[in-house]
């Protein structure tokens, strides 16, 4: 539930000036503090020679959405693919912490570990802003950069404003007490979902429910 509250925050945030928040290198050194991110690479193996392409899920969704396009992408580039899982997602560690520094500074982290000392980057919704962060407090280790469906400017829409906060309010009210499998979980959040009449299609439910 902690989980919950820390991205429902950062939805209410999420349309913050990135330019004004991540403008200075020493900002992620002095302030955020990367976690460990869970990831998959797809295709080949890393080397140093070869400069890989990283991506980044959007908010509420995890790594495994893109593991079909990143098997496209790995045969079309012949270049190592990394599926990330951002922090409070999939299968990555979670934290009170949630700004965009937090997440570029983990992508960071990441790419020290992996020895990965440039990238491009394509990153959807919350993960576009993080690639966004990244390129201006790290601009060295960015090559590329792709961005899915959001932009840097300051914008009020219908899902952040409204949906994303009703949906949270709508997992808060699932209790988990006893359910001791995922599948049990997933189940009785989705129960909760369908009574809610929030979602348009089972689709755009099922994507929720494919986060842990």
């Amino acid at each position: 539930m902690d989980k919950l509250c820390t991205i429902s925050k950062f939805n209410s945030q999420h349309c913050v000036s990135i330019k004004k928040q991540c403008s200075l290198k020493q900002i992620i050194r002095a302030r955020a503090t990367g976690l460990d991110l869970a990831h998959k690479i797809h295709g080949p193996s890393l080397t140093p020679d070869i400069e890989p392409i990283l991506v980044l899920h959007g908010v509420l969704g995890s790594s495994r959405n893109w593991q079909s396009m990143c098997k496209k992408i790995t045969e079309y580039t012949n270049k190592p693919v990394v599926a990330i899982d951002a922090r409070n997602h999939g299968e990555s560690p979670h934290s009170d912490a949630h700004s965009y520094l937090d997440l570029a500074a983990d992508v960071t982290q990441l790419m020290n570990k992996l020895q990965i000392k440039r990238a491009s980057i394509i990153g959807h919704s919350m993960g576009g802003r993080t690639g966004m962060a990244l390129a201006l407090a790290e601009p060295s280790r960015v090559a590329n950069l792709v961005v899915v469906d959001i932009s840097p400017v300051r914008k009020r829409t219908s899902t952040l404003s409204v949906f994303f906060p009703k949906l949270m309010e709508v997992m808060r009210t699932v209790d988990f007490t006893g359910l001791d499998t995922l599948n049990k979980a997933k189940s009785a959040a989705k129960t909760k979902m369908v009574e809610s009449q929030l979602f348009q299609n089972d689709q755009e439910m099922y994507f929720i429910l494919m986060n842990k």
